[in-house]
């Protein structure tokens, strides 16, 4: 049996946290909690994108397998996709203005061309977008020309 210390001292303040910890360490070390390292939602800027299929402006033909367009947020191997940032191929472009819809910070983005299942078809060069250099917390993405919707 383990002695509780009395509470007031720091013997009994160390027990405490450890207590409280040890399980929480526990659990990261097995897994079942992810940190998570980055995280592109946030109201430090708007953005707007476009893109073609093909050469032109895409229409639900010549989007074939290509079903939505969406923004990807990478650090490192991991990715993040923005659920504000996923449009409808056939759309051609998005401009979430007024709404600010990316978190303050430099970010390495990639527009990506996706099947209603989630798998890409296709996915521009990856850019760095910054929420502090660009005009007025507004970005700006290249516009994207899918080589073809399938």
């Amino acid at each position: 049996m383990v002695p509780i210390p009395s509470p007031g001292g720091l013997a009994y303040d160390r027990f405490v946290r450890i207590g409280h910890a040890a399980p929480l360490l526990a659990l990261l070390a097995a897994g079942c909690i992810v940190p998570v390292d980055f995280d592109p939602v946030g109201e430090s800027a708007s953005m707007q994108g476009s893109w073609t299929v093909a050469g032109a402006a895409p229409s639900a033909e010549s989007c074939g397998e290509i079903r939505f367009v969406r923004v990807r947020f990478f650090q490192g191997e991991e990715h993040r996709d923005h659920a504000d940032l996923v449009f409808e191929c056939g759309l051609g472009g998005f401009d979430t203005r007024p709404a600010r819809v990316v978190a303050q910070g430099s970010w390495t983005v990639a527009v990506v061309a996706i099947r209603a299942d989630g798998s890409v078809v296709q996915e521009s060069p990856m850019m760095i977008v910054d929420t502090a250099s660009e005009g007025g917390g507004h970005l700006s993405l290249p516009a994207m020309d899918f080589t073809a919707g399938g």
